[in-house]
């Protein structure tokens, strides 16, 4: 399913569940995230990232490299306004 349907389908779910105002809002917003031809720049399943260092949960650096030397590594993005 592409990125475009999939938001679609969540949007047609959430019809009955926010107000208007707020579904026009993500409505906008997401034709602007479509047409700016951003998901064609996604990586995909398979893709290789560069090496990165961020810091964790009590500021200690860590490397990707190094945690890939035990086992895989899986990444999560979170949005919202902490």
């Amino acid at each position: 399913m592409t990125l475009a349907a999939e938001i679609k389908k969540f949007q047609e779910g959430m019809a009955g569940q926010i107000p208007d105002d707020v579904l026009s809002t993500f409505s906008r917003t997401t034709e602007e995230l479509i047409n700016s031809g951003i998901a064609e720049k996604a990586l995909h399943s398979g893709d290789s990232i560069p090496h990165f260092s961020l810091p964790d949960a009590f500021g200690k650096q860590v490397r990707s490299e190094d945690l890939l030397k035990t086992s895989p590594l899986v990444i999560n993005f979170y949005r919202g306004s902490w």
